[in-house]
């Protein structure tokens, strides 16, 4: 049991032939349906960064930063070498 996504593929697909290093194991106790959601907030952050092309020390504001695809952008333009500015509601959340 393995979930995986290509970007070459763009899509969804029940089966399909994939590099062993675009998959990960899924858990036992995770069924298949709720596995097949999670590339979808990484992609999203991922898909969203791409659209601002040269974030090489550039600021980039993450607003909604505490949840699923904030959390992803955070990482990946930090990743990407952005100055990455996090908007979070409380103050609790501000190790983001």
């Amino acid at each position: 049991r393995v979930v995986g996504f290509s970007r070459a593929m763009q899509g969804w697909a029940e089966l399909c032939a994939l590099p062993t290093h675009e998959l990960a194991p899924v858990p036992d106790a995770v069924s298949l349906e709720d596995a097949a959601t999670l590339p979808v907030a990484g992609l999203t952050a991922l898909y969203g960064l791409e659209r601002g092309e040269r974030l090489l020390a550039s600021p980039v504001l993450i607003t909604g930063a505490t949840g699923g695809t904030g959390l992803f952008a955070c990482a990946l333009a930090n990743l990407m070498g952005a100055h990455v500015v996090a908007h979070v509601r409380r103050e609790e959340q501000t190790s983001v």
